[in-house]
């Protein structure tokens, strides 16, 4: 291989492990600006992966915070890096077109979507499924759909429950599916805002998806497995990237309503009407007489109008049972209502079907008469509608700012379709929202709102997935009995890309018994709230649907409001008691975001430099014909024939290096980074150098070094890693790979490991025959810090395992000393136990034959190059060390100028990466000093690539790079001034007056730079030109 492509190989070695084998990422080709919060995430979940090969997480951030375009990062950072395959993202399906929308628009990434069960069939065959949790569920489903993913993605997780009755535990079927999925899938996500419901069983149940050790018992402690699985971060915690808040402040208001005679005689009417619903309830104990009952209530506080199209279509349904009443039946109802496991769909399903199918057969005609009366009562309130003629009034003073977009919420279509065309005469730019839409023409409302909108009359169902931070303020025209959906609602706007405060209008009719509950209910959690501090949804966690149903049931029973919500809240602070417990556990274990920059070290990171020059360079020194690059874009006109095998049909092709510059082109050039097909080609073709034995040899011209500089890749593994006591098959293989850079350094007598970014300061000048071998010490030191690593998860692994099983074994106890057992019961209870306490012996030998054996090794040299100073290529050993003498002169002499001047001085020449010689702090401000020295005008000033990075660095990037380089708090007035290159020219007199200072040099001297530089990563320009340019100045 060439010595240009040599050169570039080392830095192909570099890229292609930092992309493999490090957390170290550019959020690879995904179309977002991510932010500290999401990048910390998915260096956590890179970091798992490579420590144990797998990636199963909880994102358990707030709402608003991104947790679609974490789950998405994570997943494509995988699979581009070859460690998964499939992926199926379970999610309600309500979210499947915010799924798919994210998938492809942010990542570029084409998802099948399962709309129906005769989609199934077609998914086996796809690497991205998105499936709604309401058909996988079903088990007939699942398997015709298939387990065998690499990840499975779990949204809006909280919805995977399971439910405690009379001491037993009993798993939903969407847990079920859950379950199996994760039990057989390597990698799991399960994102929610609501990790545990303020029930800890259930909250156990959920982190046992993630790991099958995790304790149920609920005295044993899951601290530990809180702090290595669970990612929570709050609102008030989010930043940027210069520290502030991502998310503003948001307020709430209640607007009272009241009902007018007519509208409160309709209302009355409704609950004698359910009056009699409630008692059925009582008397056959079948819920869907109560549910019933809950639904036309919550119609009529939504709207007269909803609750009069209800009437109507009940009336309507029941006419037609007239000759034959038994033609429903509530015992399947019943059915229905009990296996319901909470999904905004199936609710939503139940209650439409409730007001057709729950009747009373025997009061058909009584009932009929009743639902005429009180249509009638509907039809004279809606001469005025009061709620709504408020709605307007408080639109209209909204409107008044110009700049306001308000979104209008309600649960349900009719209430909907009533204010569209109650408003649309007095409001102008109404916009609806509805699920009856299709996708496309909720997306053309979407646009229609953006662009020229100002209200957007919404359905809670329908309004997921779309773009709706434009607006600032919502108004909650009904209010939901879950309070979660409420928080939801908001959420849709208090989010990140907000740029005003957001103001929550809540609609509440005064004269409505739920209203009321509703009401005095969040009088009493606003104390409970306080002492909980900013915990997201705490309503939602101490208050369900159920509560309010049942308050509201008690209260129409006895007619007083506040004992009913007393006996509620009674419960409700039972739960608190859980609440605070299950949040003081999160809180002190949670995964929070760090307090420094989540991104990778400035020397370590793969930059978009890095992959343009590796392209290019490659490209230049293949066939240089078949590609042109100008203003930032690269056309590919074919592609050269060495790269033919892996992206020989991507020609012709524009592209560009720039994330930036490819999304501001609307898709018109490709974005070129370390996945694209284009660059695997041209790091697989480089990598071919190393994967002879024994690597290669070289020689390398450096700055300051004479010595020796080893590539080492060094792998520990240990194979087949038991996970799960009672499931033989769930194994896995834990492995740490490190590629280590170590030099010997021949002047100053010292050996040490640098990072790879060490290969940015060499430059390739010829093959060598025989090479010194690299030194045992450093890889036998990296050797004892993957061995600890191992060790710390085999052990924490083994602690795991036999806490569950000693768990197991005092459950089993307390079976057998049960009182009244028989004889057979207690040897049966017996017998499991010692079963158990074999188990546990067989697997602490195990886990302890494992530790002790310790990792199997692989190390492998890939690279021995001898480091000469440069001028070595030119006329040889002596002539560079005289360049190199030269340069230390030059160097103190800038070092004795500087300190004459009054400034402290720190040296950082033996910092092998820096970039830099020296850092003077000055009284006029702080300077980064790069110092090249000469003797006359036939001298050349030979500039590395790691050099003239940091000379172009610009003021966020430098920020970054000068707190690596010279510790965590630097004066930060040296990232705000320039480099400086000074020129020391020995022929000129050798003193202060003679050092040439050029500020900036990355602008001064960018057009010769270009001209002279070699193979992209050596610029060597001939000093008497640069002083014929006029860059250089005197007087340092």
């Amino acid at each position: 291989m060439r010595q240009e492509l040599m050169d570039l190989a080392l830095r192909a070695l570099r890229v292609d492990h930092m992309f493999r084998n490090t957390p170290c990422v550019q959020a690879s080709g995904a179309k977002i600006d991510a932010l500290p919060h999401q990048i910390s995430a998915l260096r956590y979940a890179l970091d798992q992966a490579l420590k144990l090969g797998s990636v199963r997480l909880m994102i358990a951030d707030d709402v608003g915070l991104g947790k679609t375009v974490i789950a998405g990062m994570i997943l494509r950072e995988l699979q581009l890096r070859g460690r998964i395959g499939r992926v199926l993202v379970v999610v309600p399906k309500s979210l499947l077109f915010q799924w798919e929308r994210e998938l492809r628009e942010k990542f570029d990434m084409d998802p099948f979507v399962v709309r129906s069960r005769n989609d199934l069939r077609d998914a086996r065959a796809r690497d991205l499924v998105v499936v709604s949790l309401g058909l996988v569920r079903r088990r007939r489903n699942l398997e015709e759909l298939g387990l065998g993913w690499d990840m499975v993605v779990f949204d809006e997780a909280h919805n995977l429950t399971v439910r405690e009755l009379g001491g037993t535990v009993r798993k939903t079927k969407g847990y079920e599916a859950a379950e199996r999925l994760a039990g057989r899938a390597p990698n799991v996500l399960l994102l929610t805002a609501t990790p545990h419901h303020g029930k800890p069983v259930d909250f156990r149940y959920r982190l046992r998806l993630l790991d099958p050790n995790v304790p149920l018992d609920k005295n044993s402690p899951i601290g530990g497995f809180v702090s290595r699985y669970v990612i929570r971060r709050l609102r008030e915690e989010a930043v940027d990237f210069n520290g502030r808040r991502l998310i503003p402040d948001r307020r709430s208001l209640t607007i009272s309503v009241g009902f007018s005679p007519e509208e409160r005689s309709a209302y009355e009417g409704l609950l004698e009407y359910v009056k009699e619903y409630y008692n059925l309830y009582r008397r056959t104990g079948k819920k869907s007489y109560g549910f019933l009952a809950a639904v036309l209530q919550k119609r009529a506080s939504s709207s007269i109008f909803a609750l009069r199209e209800s009437l109507v279509k009940r009336r309507k349904r029941l006419e037609g049972l007239r000759g034959n009443p038994r033609a429903v039946s509530v015992e399947e109802f019943e059915r229905r209502l009990e296996g319901a496991e909470g999904s905004a769909e199936d609710l939503e399903r139940l209650e439409e079907d409730a007001i057709e199918e729950v009747v009373d057969p025997s009061g058909l005609e009584r009932e009929i008469a009743a639902l005429d009366a009180l249509v009638k009562r509907c039809d004279s309130a809606l001469e005025r509608d009061s709620k709504m003629m408020r709605l307007r009034e408080e639109l209209e003073k909204l409107l008044a700012d110009r700049e306001s977009k308000v979104i209008v919420f309600t649960q349900y279509r009719d209430t909907l379709h009533h204010l569209l065309k109650g408003l649309s005469g007095s409001i102008l730019g109404i916009v609806e929202l509805h699920g009856e839409m299709k996708i496309e023409d909720r997306l053309s409302s979407e646009r229609e709102f953006l662009e020229k909108g100002r209200v957007l009359l919404a359905t809670d169902v329908a309004s997921e997935g779309l773009n709706l931070q434009r607006a600032s303020i919502v108004v909650n025209y009904d209010i939901p009995w879950n309070p979660t959906k409420l928080d939801q609602r908001i959420g849709r706007v208090h989010r990140y890309g907000q740029r005003r405060d957001v103001l929550a209008l809540n609609m509440m009719v005064r004269d409505t018994i739920d209203n009321r509950v509703y009401e005095i209910l969040m009088e009493k959690l606003e104390r409970i709230r306080e002492e909980l501090g900013p915990v997201f949804n705490y309503l939602g966690m101490l208050v369900d649907e159920a509560d309010i149903e049942r308050a509201v049931e008690r209260a129409i029973e006895t007619g007083n409001v506040e004992g009913a919500v007393e006996e509620v809240y009674a419960d409700v602070a039972l739960r608190n008691r859980e609440l605070r417990e299950l949040e003081g556990i999160l809180d002190k274990n949670r995964i929070r975001i760090p307090e420094s920059d989540p991104r990778c070290p400035e020397g370590e990171s793969i930059e978009e430099s890095d992959v343009r020059e590796l392209v290019l360079g490659t490209l230049s020194a293949l066939d240089p014909r078949s590609f042109e690059y100008s203003d930032g874009v690269l056309t590919l006109r074919y592609v050269p024939r060495e790269l033919a095998a892996g992206a020989g049909d991507l020609a012709p092709f524009r592209g560009t290096f720039s994330r930036e510059a490819a999304s501001r082109s609307g898709g018109g050039l490709e974005y070129v980074g370390v996945e694209h097909p284009l660059t695997r080609s041209v790091i697989d073709y480089l990598m071919d150098a190393f994967r002879s034995p024994g690597g290669v040899k070289l020689e390398a011209e450096n700055k300051y070094t004479k010595g020796w500089l080893w590539l080492v890749r060094v792998r520990g593994e240990v194979p087949e890693v038991p996970l799960d006591p009672d499931d033989p098959s769930r194994k896995r293989d834990l492995f740490e790979e490190k590629l280590v850079a170590i030099l010997e350094d021949e002047v100053r007598g010292s050996t040490r490991v640098l990072g790879l970014s060490a290969v940015k300061s060499l430059f390739v000048v010829g093959e060598l025959g025989e090479a010194k071998p690299h030194p045992a010490g450093p890889v036998e030191e990296v050797k004892d810090e993957i061995n600890r690593n191992l060790r710390g998860i085999l052990e924490q692994l083994r602690g795991d395992v036999i806490s569950r099983i000693t768990d197991e074994i005092e459950r089993l106890e307390k079976l057998a000393a049960e009182r009244g057992l028989s004889l057979p019961e207690k040897q049966k209870y017996e017998g499991k136990k010692l079963e158990r306490f074999s188990k546990s012996s067989e697997i602490r030998s195990l886990f302890n034959a494992l530790i002790g054996g310790g990792p199997r090794w692989t190390v492998e040299e890939l690279a021995a190059l001898r480091l000469l100073p440069y001028g070595y290529s030119e006329l040889g050993l002596e002539f560079a060390e005289r360049l190199l003498d030269e340069g230390r002169k030059g160097e103190e002499l800038v070092i004795e100028c500087e300190r004459a001047r009054g400034a402290g001085v720190e040296d950082l020449r033996d910092k092998f990466t820096a970039g830099v010689d020296l850092v003077s702090y000055r009284d006029d401000g702080a300077r980064l000093i790069e110092v090249k020295t000469v003797r006359g005008r036939r001298g050349k000033i030979y500039i590395t690539q790691r050099e003239w990075e940091v000379m172009c660095m610009e003021r966020r990037r430098r920020e970054r790079y000068v707190s690596e380089v010279l510790g965590e708090t630097p004066r930060m007035d040296i990232a705000r001034g320039s480099v400086h290159l000074y020129i020391v020219d020995l022929e000129r007199g050798g003193d202060c007056a003679s050092i040439m200072d050029i500020t900036d040099p990355c602008s001064a001297l960018g057009g010769l730079a270009e001209k002279y530089r070699q193979y992209f990563y050596k610029i060597v320009i001939p000093y008497e030109e640069l002083i014929r340019s006029g860059a250089a100045g005197l007087n340092a």
